[in-house]
Protein backbone atom coordinates (compact mmCIF):
# COMPACT_ATOMS: atom_id res chain seq x y z
CA UNK A 1 0.00 0.00 0.00
CA UNK A 2 0.94 3.38 -0.81
CA UNK A 3 1.82 5.32 2.32
CA UNK A 4 0.00 7.37 3.74
CA UNK A 5 0.42 11.59 3.05
CA UNK A 6 -0.49 14.71 5.08
CA UNK A 7 -1.74 16.44 2.18
CA UNK A 8 -4.53 15.05 0.59
CA UNK A 9 -7.33 16.71 -0.20
CA UNK A 10 -9.74 15.49 1.35
CA UNK A 11 -10.67 16.88 4.51
CA UNK A 12 -12.71 13.75 6.43
CA UNK A 13 -8.89 12.23 6.18
CA UNK A 14 -9.07 12.88 10.12
CA UNK A 15 -12.49 11.45 11.13
CA UNK A 16 -12.29 8.44 8.50
CA UNK A 17 -9.76 5.61 9.88
CA UNK A 18 -6.78 5.67 7.55
CA UNK A 19 -6.53 2.43 5.55
CA UNK A 20 -4.66 -0.20 7.28
CA UNK A 21 -1.42 -1.26 5.86
CA UNK A 22 -2.90 -5.11 6.36
CA UNK A 23 -3.26 -6.57 2.80
CA UNK A 24 -7.33 -5.89 2.03
CA UNK A 25 -8.81 -4.76 5.43
CA UNK A 26 -10.46 -1.21 5.86
CA UNK A 27 -10.46 -1.12 9.47
CA UNK A 28 -14.59 0.18 10.36
CA UNK A 29 -16.03 -0.95 7.04
CA UNK A 30 -16.75 -4.63 7.67
CA UNK A 31 -19.59 -4.04 4.55
CA UNK A 32 -16.57 -3.78 1.88
CA UNK A 33 -15.11 -7.31 3.09
CA UNK A 34 -11.61 -8.29 1.52
CA UNK A 35 -10.48 -6.01 -1.44
CA UNK A 36 -7.10 -5.56 -2.86
CA UNK A 37 -4.52 -3.22 -2.37
CA UNK A 38 -5.73 -1.69 -5.66
CA UNK A 39 -9.09 -1.40 -4.88
CA UNK A 40 -8.26 0.41 -1.66
CA UNK A 41 -5.94 2.72 -3.10
CA UNK A 42 -8.54 3.18 -5.80
CA UNK A 43 -11.16 4.04 -3.49
CA UNK A 44 -8.95 6.59 -1.83
CA UNK A 45 -8.23 8.36 -5.07
CA UNK A 46 -11.97 8.48 -6.14
CA UNK A 47 -12.50 10.23 -2.88
CA UNK A 48 -9.61 12.65 -3.45
CA UNK A 49 -10.41 13.63 -6.98
CA UNK A 50 -14.46 13.85 -5.91
CA UNK A 51 -13.43 16.18 -2.72
CA UNK A 52 -10.83 18.45 -5.23
CA UNK A 53 -13.85 18.45 -7.75
CA UNK A 54 -16.49 19.39 -5.24
CA UNK A 55 -14.02 22.43 -3.94
CA UNK A 56 -13.23 23.86 -7.45
CA UNK A 57 -17.21 24.09 -7.90
CA UNK A 58 -17.65 25.99 -5.04
CA UNK A 59 -14.81 28.21 -5.35
CA UNK A 60 -14.85 31.66 -7.96
CA UNK A 61 -12.10 33.84 -9.42
CA UNK A 62 -12.31 38.03 -9.80
CA UNK A 63 -9.51 39.67 -11.85
CA UNK A 64 -7.72 42.93 -10.20
CA UNK A 65 -6.51 46.16 -11.45
CA UNK A 66 -4.12 47.53 -8.82
CA UNK A 67 -2.31 50.99 -9.24
CA UNK A 68 1.73 50.78 -8.29
CA UNK A 69 3.12 53.19 -5.66
CA UNK A 70 5.06 54.89 -8.77
CA UNK A 71 1.95 55.78 -10.63
CA UNK A 72 3.49 54.05 -13.82
CA UNK A 73 1.45 50.97 -14.08
CA UNK A 74 -1.31 48.76 -13.00
CA UNK A 75 -0.85 45.34 -11.64
CA UNK A 76 -2.98 43.11 -13.12
CA UNK A 77 -3.89 39.72 -12.00
CA UNK A 78 -6.40 37.25 -10.58
CA UNK A 79 -8.00 36.33 -6.76
CA UNK A 80 -9.40 32.90 -6.70
CA UNK A 81 -11.13 31.60 -3.11
CA UNK A 82 -14.64 29.93 -1.47
CA UNK A 83 -17.94 31.08 -3.04
CA UNK A 84 -18.41 32.56 0.67
CA UNK A 85 -15.64 34.85 0.95
CA UNK A 86 -16.18 34.48 4.92
CA UNK A 87 -15.36 30.64 4.62
CA UNK A 88 -12.00 31.41 3.56
CA UNK A 89 -9.26 29.77 5.55
CA UNK A 90 -6.15 31.82 4.73
CA UNK A 91 -4.80 33.86 2.03
CA UNK A 92 -1.90 33.45 -0.30
CA UNK A 93 0.13 35.45 -2.26
CA UNK A 94 1.80 34.09 -4.87
CA UNK A 95 4.82 36.62 -6.32
CA UNK A 96 6.19 35.72 -9.76
CA UNK A 97 9.88 35.49 -10.64
CA UNK A 98 11.59 37.68 -12.88
CA UNK A 99 11.70 38.57 -16.71
CA UNK A 100 8.21 38.39 -18.33
CA UNK A 101 6.67 35.86 -15.45
CA UNK A 102 3.18 36.28 -15.28
CA UNK A 103 0.29 35.16 -12.86
CA UNK A 104 0.09 31.84 -14.29
CA UNK A 105 4.04 31.29 -14.24
CA UNK A 106 4.65 29.61 -17.70
CA UNK A 107 7.52 27.70 -17.16
CA UNK A 108 7.68 24.71 -19.42
CA UNK A 109 7.83 23.26 -23.06
CA UNK A 110 4.60 20.76 -23.17
CA UNK A 111 2.24 23.45 -24.85
CA UNK A 112 -0.49 22.52 -22.42
CA UNK A 113 -1.59 23.87 -18.80
CA UNK A 114 0.62 21.50 -17.05
CA UNK A 115 3.14 24.10 -17.62
CA UNK A 116 1.42 27.01 -15.82
CA UNK A 117 3.43 26.26 -12.49
CA UNK A 118 1.94 29.27 -10.36
CA UNK A 119 -1.85 28.37 -11.90
CA UNK A 120 -1.33 24.81 -10.63
CA UNK A 121 -0.24 25.92 -7.45
CA UNK A 122 -3.07 27.82 -6.86
CA UNK A 123 -5.54 25.49 -7.76
CA UNK A 124 -3.97 22.79 -5.27
CA UNK A 125 -4.45 25.54 -2.23
CA UNK A 126 -8.02 27.05 -3.27
CA UNK A 127 -8.98 23.26 -2.97
CA UNK A 128 -7.75 23.24 0.01
CA UNK A 129 -10.05 26.49 1.47
CA UNK A 130 -7.78 28.94 1.26
CA UNK A 131 -7.98 31.91 -0.92
CA UNK A 132 -5.33 32.44 -3.94
CA UNK A 133 -4.06 35.96 -4.96
CA UNK A 134 -1.59 35.98 -8.04
CA UNK A 135 -0.27 38.67 -10.13
CA UNK A 136 1.47 39.93 -13.51
CA UNK A 137 4.64 41.72 -13.05
CA UNK A 138 4.49 44.96 -14.30
CA UNK A 139 4.32 45.69 -18.33
CA UNK A 140 3.39 41.85 -18.62
CA UNK A 141 0.56 40.89 -19.85
CA UNK A 142 0.16 37.35 -20.95
CA UNK A 143 1.90 33.93 -21.75
CA UNK A 144 3.31 31.61 -24.70
CA UNK A 145 0.75 29.12 -23.40
CA UNK A 146 -2.18 31.53 -22.90
CA UNK A 147 -1.48 32.74 -26.71
CA UNK A 148 -1.54 29.19 -28.26
CA UNK A 149 1.82 29.44 -29.16
CA UNK A 150 3.46 26.24 -28.89
CA UNK A 151 7.43 26.01 -27.77
CA UNK A 152 8.39 25.37 -31.23
CA UNK A 153 6.67 28.73 -32.49
CA UNK A 154 7.85 30.89 -29.60
CA UNK A 155 11.88 30.51 -30.67
CA UNK A 156 11.21 31.76 -34.18
CA UNK A 157 11.12 34.96 -35.03
CA UNK A 158 7.70 35.33 -35.72
CA UNK A 159 6.72 33.65 -32.78
CA UNK A 160 8.48 35.70 -30.37
CA UNK A 161 7.43 38.85 -32.17
CA UNK A 162 4.04 37.57 -31.62
CA UNK A 163 4.34 37.06 -27.67
CA UNK A 164 6.00 40.85 -27.69
CA UNK A 165 3.20 42.33 -29.02
CA UNK A 166 0.43 40.57 -27.17
CA UNK A 167 1.93 40.09 -24.14
CA UNK A 168 4.66 43.06 -23.02
CA UNK A 169 4.74 46.54 -22.78
CA UNK A 170 7.89 48.11 -23.49
CA UNK A 171 7.35 51.40 -22.30
CA UNK A 172 6.03 49.97 -18.61
CA UNK A 173 8.89 47.40 -18.77
CA UNK A 174 11.33 50.58 -19.07
CA UNK A 175 10.08 51.48 -15.32
CA UNK A 176 11.63 47.44 -13.70
CA UNK A 177 14.22 48.78 -11.19
CA UNK A 178 14.93 46.55 -7.59
CA UNK A 179 12.95 49.22 -6.05
CA UNK A 180 9.86 49.38 -8.01
CA UNK A 181 9.55 45.36 -7.88
CA UNK A 182 10.10 45.82 -4.29
CA UNK A 183 7.37 48.06 -4.20
CA UNK A 184 5.00 46.08 -6.12
CA UNK A 185 5.23 43.63 -3.49
CA UNK A 186 4.12 45.62 -0.70
CA UNK A 187 1.37 47.02 -2.88
CA UNK A 188 -0.08 43.87 -3.66
CA UNK A 189 0.27 42.98 0.48
CA UNK A 190 -1.21 46.27 1.69
CA UNK A 191 -4.26 45.37 -0.82
CA UNK A 192 -4.77 42.08 0.75
CA UNK A 193 -4.68 43.44 3.77
CA UNK A 194 -7.34 46.56 2.73
CA UNK A 195 -9.55 43.71 1.18
CA UNK A 196 -12.76 42.77 3.16
CA UNK A 197 -12.56 38.87 2.13
CA UNK A 198 -8.81 38.53 3.18
CA UNK A 199 -8.10 38.10 6.85
CA UNK A 200 -4.65 40.61 7.60
CA UNK A 201 -2.97 37.89 9.81
CA UNK A 202 -3.71 35.15 7.97
CA UNK A 203 -1.89 35.69 4.54
CA UNK A 204 1.24 33.96 3.44
CA UNK A 205 3.86 34.56 -0.05
CA UNK A 206 4.58 32.05 -2.28
CA UNK A 207 7.66 33.11 -4.83
CA UNK A 208 9.29 31.92 -7.55
CA UNK A 209 13.25 32.82 -8.53
CA UNK A 210 13.52 36.16 -8.53
CA UNK A 211 10.38 36.64 -6.88
CA UNK A 212 11.71 35.55 -3.39
CA UNK A 213 14.44 38.81 -3.40
CA UNK A 214 12.13 41.39 -3.58
CA UNK A 215 9.65 39.55 -1.50
CA UNK A 216 12.78 39.68 1.07
CA UNK A 217 13.80 43.19 0.70
CA UNK A 218 9.81 44.13 1.39
CA UNK A 219 9.60 42.15 4.44
CA UNK A 220 10.77 44.97 6.66
CA UNK A 221 8.56 47.58 5.00
CA UNK A 222 4.88 45.54 5.78
CA UNK A 223 2.98 46.93 8.32
CA UNK A 224 1.15 43.13 8.75
CA UNK A 225 3.83 40.63 7.55
CA UNK A 226 3.23 37.05 6.36
CA UNK A 227 2.45 34.52 8.67
CA UNK A 228 5.04 32.54 6.65
CA UNK A 229 7.18 32.60 3.53
CA UNK A 230 7.50 30.03 0.82
CA UNK A 231 10.12 30.23 -1.79
CA UNK A 232 11.61 27.93 -4.93
CA UNK A 233 14.67 28.25 -7.27
CA UNK A 234 15.85 31.94 -4.70
CA UNK A 235 18.90 31.96 -4.34
CA UNK A 236 20.47 32.94 -0.43
CA UNK A 237 23.38 34.37 -1.51
CA UNK A 238 24.06 37.87 -2.56
CA UNK A 239 22.84 39.04 -6.46
CA UNK A 240 26.12 39.94 -6.83
CA UNK A 241 27.68 36.14 -5.92
CA UNK A 242 24.56 34.77 -7.88
CA UNK A 243 25.84 36.65 -10.68
CA UNK A 244 29.07 36.03 -10.45
CA UNK A 245 28.79 32.34 -9.92
CA UNK A 246 26.37 32.13 -13.26
CA UNK A 247 28.94 33.79 -15.36
CA UNK A 248 32.23 32.19 -13.99
CA UNK A 249 31.90 29.61 -11.74
CA UNK A 250 29.34 27.56 -13.38
CA UNK A 251 31.00 27.87 -16.68
CA UNK A 252 34.25 26.37 -15.73
CA UNK A 253 32.53 23.37 -14.28
CA UNK A 254 30.69 23.07 -17.47
CA UNK A 255 33.82 23.18 -19.62
CA UNK A 256 35.99 20.92 -17.21
CA UNK A 257 33.20 18.78 -17.14
CA UNK A 258 34.28 18.00 -20.99
CA UNK A 259 37.48 16.24 -19.78
CA UNK A 260 36.79 13.07 -21.07
CA UNK A 261 39.68 10.94 -19.59
CA UNK A 262 40.09 13.06 -16.89
CA UNK A 263 43.72 14.50 -17.88
CA UNK A 264 43.45 17.74 -16.43
CA UNK A 265 42.58 19.53 -20.37
CA UNK A 266 40.06 19.96 -22.19
CA UNK A 267 41.06 19.24 -25.58
CA UNK A 268 39.73 20.70 -28.79
CA UNK A 269 38.07 17.18 -29.86
CA UNK A 270 36.29 17.52 -26.28
CA UNK A 271 35.15 20.60 -27.18
CA UNK A 272 33.66 19.92 -30.49
CA UNK A 273 32.07 17.52 -29.28
CA UNK A 274 30.75 19.04 -25.94
CA UNK A 275 29.57 22.59 -27.29
CA UNK A 276 27.11 21.71 -29.53
CA UNK A 277 24.80 20.45 -26.42
CA UNK A 278 25.92 23.17 -23.58
CA UNK A 279 24.27 25.93 -22.34
CA UNK A 280 27.35 28.09 -22.99
CA UNK A 281 25.73 28.49 -26.67
CA UNK A 282 22.69 30.63 -24.62
CA UNK A 283 25.68 32.97 -22.82
CA UNK A 284 27.13 33.88 -26.44
CA UNK A 285 30.22 31.44 -26.45
CA UNK A 286 31.37 29.68 -29.62
CA UNK A 287 33.54 26.88 -30.68
CA UNK A 288 35.67 29.41 -31.96
CA UNK A 289 36.05 31.65 -28.74
CA UNK A 290 37.10 28.18 -27.08
CA UNK A 291 39.81 27.84 -29.97
CA UNK A 292 43.13 27.41 -28.39
CA UNK A 293 47.11 26.90 -29.30
CA UNK A 294 48.11 24.22 -26.44
CA UNK A 295 47.49 21.00 -25.21
CA UNK A 296 43.84 22.24 -24.06
CA UNK A 297 42.17 23.79 -21.73
CA UNK A 298 43.57 23.68 -17.88
CA UNK A 299 40.92 24.92 -15.37
CA UNK A 300 43.15 27.69 -14.74
CA UNK A 301 43.08 28.57 -17.76
CA UNK A 302 39.32 28.45 -18.28
CA UNK A 303 38.91 30.51 -15.10
CA UNK A 304 40.72 32.94 -16.61
CA UNK A 305 38.81 33.64 -20.03
CA UNK A 306 35.28 33.70 -18.10
CA UNK A 307 36.84 36.20 -15.45
CA UNK A 308 37.82 38.18 -18.00
CA UNK A 309 34.26 37.84 -19.95
CA UNK A 310 33.10 39.12 -16.45
CA UNK A 311 34.70 42.11 -16.08
CA UNK A 312 33.89 43.33 -19.30
CA UNK A 313 30.24 42.78 -19.06
CA UNK A 314 30.27 44.07 -15.55
CA UNK A 315 31.75 47.15 -16.73
CA UNK A 316 29.75 47.45 -20.07
CA UNK A 317 26.64 47.05 -17.41
CA UNK A 318 27.98 49.65 -15.06
CA UNK A 319 29.20 52.39 -17.18
CA UNK A 320 25.19 52.46 -18.90
CA UNK A 321 23.02 55.32 -17.40
CA UNK A 322 20.05 53.60 -14.67
CA UNK A 323 17.23 54.57 -17.24
CA UNK A 324 18.56 52.93 -20.56
CA UNK A 325 16.67 50.08 -21.41
CA UNK A 326 17.56 46.39 -20.64
CA UNK A 327 19.29 45.09 -23.18
CA UNK A 328 20.75 47.57 -25.58
CA UNK A 329 19.23 46.41 -28.97
CA UNK A 330 17.29 47.55 -31.80
CA UNK A 331 14.46 46.01 -31.64
CA UNK A 332 12.14 48.56 -29.75
CA UNK A 333 9.48 45.97 -28.82
CA UNK A 334 11.88 43.93 -26.98
CA UNK A 335 12.66 45.79 -23.06
CA UNK A 336 13.18 43.38 -20.02
CA UNK A 337 13.89 46.06 -17.72
CA UNK A 338 15.82 49.21 -16.96
CA UNK A 339 19.92 49.39 -16.63
CA UNK A 340 19.19 50.03 -13.33
CA UNK A 341 17.86 46.75 -12.27
CA UNK A 342 20.21 44.90 -14.32
CA UNK A 343 23.50 46.47 -12.33
CA UNK A 344 22.24 45.26 -9.06
CA UNK A 345 23.76 41.78 -10.32
CA UNK A 346 27.02 43.21 -10.38
CA UNK A 347 26.93 45.75 -7.16
CA UNK A 348 24.46 44.07 -4.58
CA UNK A 349 26.38 42.19 -2.08
CA UNK A 350 23.65 41.81 0.40
CA UNK A 351 22.64 38.10 0.55
CA UNK A 352 19.16 37.75 0.15
CA UNK A 353 19.25 35.45 3.71
CA UNK A 354 19.90 37.93 5.64
CA UNK A 355 16.44 39.76 5.14
CA UNK A 356 14.93 36.94 6.70
CA UNK A 357 16.95 37.30 9.97
CA UNK A 358 14.05 38.91 11.82
CA UNK A 359 10.90 37.14 10.34
CA UNK A 360 9.26 35.74 12.90
CA UNK A 361 6.95 33.92 10.27
CA UNK A 362 7.58 30.18 9.23
CA UNK A 363 10.20 30.19 6.13
CA UNK A 364 11.09 27.29 3.83
CA UNK A 365 13.07 27.39 0.96
CA UNK A 366 13.22 24.61 -1.49
CA UNK A 367 15.61 24.25 -4.43
CA UNK A 368 15.69 21.73 -7.13
CA UNK A 369 19.01 19.67 -7.44
CA UNK A 370 19.99 20.34 -10.98
CA UNK A 371 18.57 23.50 -10.88
CA UNK A 372 21.53 25.29 -13.48
CA UNK A 373 19.97 29.28 -11.86
CA UNK A 374 22.34 28.85 -8.44
CA UNK A 375 24.82 26.77 -6.96
CA UNK A 376 22.95 24.45 -4.48
CA UNK A 377 25.97 22.77 -2.51
CA UNK A 378 27.28 26.91 -1.94
CA UNK A 379 23.51 27.76 -0.75
CA UNK A 380 22.92 25.21 1.80
CA UNK A 381 26.58 25.65 3.34
CA UNK A 382 25.78 29.46 3.34
CA UNK A 383 22.46 28.18 5.19
CA UNK A 384 23.61 26.56 7.55
CA UNK A 385 26.33 28.57 9.03
CA UNK A 386 23.73 31.51 9.01
CA UNK A 387 21.08 30.27 11.27
CA UNK A 388 21.99 28.98 13.97
CA UNK A 389 20.68 31.52 16.04
CA UNK A 390 17.94 32.68 14.50
CA UNK A 391 14.23 32.90 16.37
CA UNK A 392 13.03 30.14 13.51
CA UNK A 393 15.38 27.86 11.60
CA UNK A 394 13.72 27.48 7.85
CA UNK A 395 12.94 24.53 6.61
CA UNK A 396 14.95 23.50 3.44
CA UNK A 397 13.95 21.15 0.72
CA UNK A 398 15.88 19.56 -2.23
CA UNK A 399 13.80 18.09 -5.05
CA UNK A 400 15.88 15.63 -6.62
CA UNK A 401 16.52 15.10 -10.10
CA UNK A 402 14.48 18.80 -10.94
CA UNK A 403 15.84 22.01 -11.58
CA UNK A 404 14.46 26.16 -11.46
CA UNK A 405 10.88 25.53 -12.37
CA UNK A 406 10.85 21.91 -10.38
CA UNK A 407 10.57 20.01 -13.88
CA UNK A 408 12.15 16.24 -13.19
CA UNK A 409 15.64 16.21 -14.91
CA UNK A 410 15.00 19.66 -16.59
CA UNK A 411 17.78 22.19 -15.26
CA UNK A 412 15.23 25.19 -16.13
CA UNK A 413 12.06 24.47 -17.50
CA UNK A 414 8.74 22.63 -16.41
CA UNK A 415 6.62 21.54 -16.38
CA UNK A 416 6.55 20.60 -12.46
CA UNK A 417 7.25 17.53 -11.60
CA UNK A 418 4.26 15.84 -9.64
CA UNK A 419 6.11 15.04 -6.39
CA UNK A 420 7.55 18.10 -5.93
CA UNK A 421 4.54 20.09 -6.56
CA UNK A 422 2.84 18.02 -3.82
CA UNK A 423 5.91 18.55 -1.21
CA UNK A 424 5.87 22.66 -2.35
CA UNK A 425 1.98 22.29 -1.76
CA UNK A 426 2.76 20.91 1.78
CA UNK A 427 4.84 23.35 2.66
CA UNK A 428 2.54 26.22 1.94
CA UNK A 429 -0.21 25.01 3.40
CA UNK A 430 2.27 24.44 6.80
CA UNK A 431 1.91 28.46 6.90
CA UNK A 432 -1.57 28.38 8.03
CA UNK A 433 -0.81 25.65 10.89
Amino acid sequence: MPAQRDDLAFDCRRQWPPVCEIRGIIPGKPDLGLVTDQDASAFVNSVKRFAHEWRNSMSVASQFEISTADGVALLTGELMGPRDCSLSRGTLLIVPGGWFADRDGDMGDSGTEADLMYLRIARRVCAEGFSVARYDNRGVTGNACRLGLVPDEIDTAEGAAEYLRNCVDPQIRKSVTPESLMSDVVTMCESLSDHSAVAADRVAIFAHSEGGLHVARALERLAIPPCGVVLAGTSMLSPADCMRWQMVDRCVEEVMSWDEDNAGRVTEAEVERRLHSSFLLELGIHQSDLAMSGAGWTESDTRSFFEVRYQAEQDRALAAADEATFPTSDDESFVAASYRWYKQWFRDEFPTLEFFARFRGKLAIHYGEIDRQLALAQEIQFIESHIEKWPRVPHVVVHPRCGHALGRDRPLSGPMDSQAEDRLVADILEMFR
